[in-house]
């Protein structure tokens, strides 16, 4: 028998954690972070996993480059299975409480990636006993932490996708991944089927397995992870048109069904209860009568259905493919969905024909209707051109070009912005790219997308919508960009209500000529549609770039002369202990010890030769509330400000003339010294010259969150303005610590 050393092990690593917390030089980070994006940009969504899918048979009834823990039967069986012709059996008995059995397999990762973990797991019978699909971080020498995902239920009924997503430690170099059974009571016993084992890097958050289509074995009517709710005069079959760049999508056709019954692909999934989340999927709708198009996401705890969410499409999409797509929370009680893309009869004699592509599911603090909105996924075929974003329509000129950028100065949200150029741009015309959305009329919206300007010349960047009926065009909704963006990305957005004959929206951005011979390039990235009207990107502070110690969308700025120490942070609370920030070059920058209700903040500053010059120790409330609301908020600290000058995290948004507004933000000021908390608004007009400012003060919140919060209104010539969260130097060597979460600005 063996033992299971995990939680033994995981309680030391945790233990050594809160006793010495050490940062380590921001210089290690940078060169570790150019290590994730290579990864991530040259082997994103690479299933690293050798015969994950249990196709090539080794010995003692377990699969080739697998190897197996414990004693229990292995097998290796052609029915049932979720892909290929095999899938890998376990059965075992008398298992003692906390002990495993399994399927394993070791490789070496790159520490720091971002990756998703997922397999099909099918549950014939447990009895106290649970399946997980977990993988076991090591470095050379131990063990360091592990993922894992659980699945509790007796019998599944069928294959259930088990999925996660997580960042390898920083320290791992080995992974050792586990598909198995593990007893959570004596005599613990059950049989399963592994299939289509997953571990690849990525910044994606999409939890469907195959969800492109792309793996279908020898089948050409359903493709690998997806099954099929059937009638007698429907059929299935994966093609390669209508579809770009030799594609599979699936086709769905039926006669004759009767009303409100459906035919449909589907896939099961393990959720998790009280998350919000994107769901979406492109469709192209061929044909529809007495019928339409749901994509449906059923969820159930065990037979009991818990809840639903269902979007409709009732129209022809004319050979175009639409993003049909909704926003919504799994239900508390939730232990599994059944994802469908269906056609459902409205009428006895319902018949359809449908094209489906590029099925999404993922946990989001917010909502987004469009696909591919941050440019990550690239069209099968032009991998190598770098040029065409999933999803994405592109409007072409004789003298355009269309890139998709990597360099870290010129992405603004994960690792791919789309760069657009153009010149001899005849009078009026414009080149960009689109995306159609199935939109319901009536409905409020808010559309924006990150913006950054590299040059301009007779031409302007427009950020518009088009709204259409199936037939004719409905009306527009356009917004000028800025000249100038300060060389840096902004916010740019604008709301609405959907007109009441539209049936979809076509979303541009696009360089519109303004003369003869225009000319200009341009970034955009992080496009977004939604029901949302705050102006501000991730203002809950939950989205995070990798190897970065600012919020996504949020910028530091901050005097020369200073030293930063921001982190996002993940946890409530701060542990008791020490914990030292270093510079790339090797200099304790901060140090914070703190006990019960208290903590010493202690500062250094440095000559240009690496001598102590200065060192600043303060006393302050250990707060216990670092988070106001979601899972994460953002730390902002800084020392050695100059009098008079300041330290901030600050975003960029465009916004209208002449309207009232509210700004607020959630605070939790720890500490300040020679210096004021300020929440602070500077307008400006089309061409950046400064108009005015909107400024609060906050004061010591004694560890607790505080509302800061005022309101206005934006003034005659403002085109845009800039927010900050600031630490303003009322002394010179100011210094300060606060928390900030869930900032908004809405115009009232």
């Amino acid at each position: 028998m063996f033992r299971n050393l995990f939680n033994i092990r995981l309680t030391i690593f945790l233990l050594l954690i809160l006793l010495t917390l050490t940062t380590i030089p921001t210089g290690v980070f940078a060169n570790q972070q150019s290590k994730v994006n290579e990864a991530l940009l040259t082997r994103n969504n690479e299933n690293l996993l050798v015969n994950s899918d249990f196709e090539v048979t080794g010995t003692n009834g377990i699969a080739k480059n697998w190897e197996s823990y414990g004693t229990a039967n292995f097998s290796l069986v052609s029915n049932p299975v979720s892909s290929g012709g095999q899938a890998q059996k376990i059965t075992v008995s008398n298992l003692a409480i906390g002990y495993f059995v399994s399927v394993n397999q070791a490789l070496e990762v790159i520490p720091g990636t971002p990756f998703v973990l997922s397999g099909r797991f099918n549950i014939e019978a447990l009895s106290n006993a649970k399946v997980q699909l977990q993988a076991d971080f090591y470095n050379r020498e131990s063990y360091l932490s592990s993922t894992v995902l659980d699945l509790s239920q007796t019998n599944t009924g069928g294959y259930v996708t088990l999925s996660g997503h997580d960042i390898i430690p920083e320290k791992a170099s080995i992974v050792r991944v586990h598909a198995l059974i593990r007893s959570t009571g004596s005599n613990g016993a059950g049989t399963i089927y592994a299939d289509a084992i997953k571990l690849a890097y990525t910044s994606e958050g999409n939890l469907v397995a195959n969800s492109d289509f792309k793996q279908s074995g020898a089948s050409n009517s359903l493709a690998d992870a997806w099954a099929s709710v059937f009638s007698a005069t429907s059929q299935f079959s994966l093609v390669t048109d209508p579809v770009l760049n030799g594609k599979k999508v699936q086709k769905i056709a039926v006669t004759q069904l009767p009303k409100n019954e459906f035919v449909s692909v589907y896939q099961k999934m393990k959720v998790t209860p009280k998350q919000s989340f994107n769901i979406s999927s492109r469709i192209s709708v061929e044909s529809l009568t007495n019928a339409k198009v749901q994509l449906f996401a059923e969820f159930m705890n065990g037979s009991r259905y818990v809840g639903s969410k269902a979007m409709d499409l009732d129209v022809k999409t004319s050979g175009a493919y639409w993003t049909l797509s909704g926003f919504g929370e799994v239900p508390e009680e939730a232990i599994t969905m059944t994802l469908h893309v269906l056609i459902r009869g409205l009428d006895n004699n319902a018949a359809g024909v449908i094209y489906i592509d590029n099925v999404s599911f993922e946990y989001a603090a917010e909502e987004n209707q469009l696909k591919n909105g941050s440019f990550e996924l690239l069209d099968s075929g032009n991998m190598n051109t770098g040029m065409n974003a999933s999803s994405w329509s592109y409007t072409w000129g004789a003298q355009s070009s269309f890139e998709l950028v990597t360099a870290p100065e010129e992405v603004t949200d994960q690792l791919r912005a789309q760069k657009i150029t153009v010149s001899k741009l005849p009078n009026n015309e414009f080149i960009g790219i689109h995306q159609l959305l199935k939109v319901t009329p009536g409905q409020s919206y808010s559309v924006s997308g990150r913006f950054k300007i590299d040059a301009l010349q007779h031409a302007k960047v427009q950020l518009f919508l088009d709204f259409s009926s199936v037939n004719s065009y409905v009306s527009t909704d356009i917004v000028d960009i800025p000249a100038t963006t300060f060389g840096e990305y902004i916010h740019v957005s604008t709301m609405g209500v959907v007109p009441q004959n539209a049936a979809f929206v076509r979303v541009y951005a696009i360089i519109r000529s303004q003369g003869s011979n225009g000319a200009g390039t341009f970034f955009v990235d992080d496009m977004r549609f939604s029901q949302e009207s705050n102006l501000l990107r991730n203002a809950n502070f939950e989205r995070e770039k990798s190897g970065e110690n600012v919020a996504q969308d949020w910028k530091l700025v901050k005097p020369v002369s200073s030293i930063e120490v921001n982190q996002v942070i993940k946890n409530q609370s701060q542990p008791d202990g020490q914990m030292n920030v270093y510079s790339s070059s090797g200099l304790l920058n901060y140090s914070t010890q703190a006990k019960n209700e208290k903590r010493l903040n202690t500062f250094y500053k440095y000559d240009l030769n690496g001598n102590l010059i200065k060192k600043l120790s303060l006393l302050a409330n250990n707060s216990r509330t670092l988070i106001y609301q979601g899972s994460k908020s953002q730390k902002v600290a800084g020392s050695w400000i100059p009098k008079n000058e300041f330290y901030s995290i600050s975003q960029t948004f465009i916004v209208k003339p002449n309207l009232s507004f509210k700004v607020s933000g959630h605070v939790n000021v720890e500490m300040l010294h020679n210096s004021k908390l300020q929440l602070y608004i500077d307008f400006y007009d089309f061409s950046g010259n400064y108009v005015s400012s909107n400024i609060t003060d906050a004061v010591l919140t004694n560890g607790q969150y505080m509302l800061l919060e005022n309101q206005g209104q934006t003034p005659n010539q403002a085109s845009f303005a800039k927010l900050h969260f600031l630490l303003r130097a009322t002394e010179a060597d100011a210094a300060g610590i606060f928390y900030v979460d869930k900032a908004a600005f809405y115009y009232s």
